[in-house]
């Protein structure tokens, strides 16, 4: 949705119902993103195409402990 204004109206709906829904039901936002921006921004179909086809990895970020690190400097 594309909104503006203030206080803020929708202006236009970005994609159509059915892609929004595909969009929504890939949980694109649980990739890395870099997998996900790396392509084509204009192309989302082919984003739910390749999360469907299981041709990216879900994102696991790396664990930091900075405790550990803390005393290590201490």
């Amino acid at each position: 949705m594309i909104v503006g204004g203030n206080p803020a109206k929708p202006i236009k709906r970005r994609f159509g119902d059915a892609l929004a829904h595909s969009l929504l039901r890939s949980e694109w936002w649980e990739f890395d993103p870099f997998d996900v921006f790396r392509h084509d921004p204009t192309g989302v179909e082919d984003l739910v195409r390749r999360i469907s086809n299981n041709e990216l990895a879900k994102y696991i970020p790396r664990v930091v402990k900075l405790n550990a690190e803390l005393e290590a400097d201490g």
